[in-house]
């Protein structure tokens, strides 16, 4: 399967089918598609966030086995 999106400038564009296509039969299917912007991943993450407390990590108390 082979999928492009593109944005018509004109109102009779020309679309130039891959090599792969040639002397099959194709489906041309033409519909709005909702794509959204990619946003930085800090942006992503920015809701996401982590309160500990005031806990603080202790070394030492993590590695007494006894």
């Amino acid at each position: 399967m082979y999928r492009e999106i593109i944005i018509p400038s004109e109102q009779r564009p020309v679309y130039q089918f891959p090599k792969e296509a040639y002397g099959k039969i194709v489906e041309i299917i033409i519909e709005d598609a909702d794509i959204q912007e990619e946003k930085p991943i800090n942006e992503l993450l920015k809701e996401y966030t982590f309160n500990s407390g005031g806990y603080k990590f202790n070394r030492e108390e993590a590695n007494d086995y006894e």
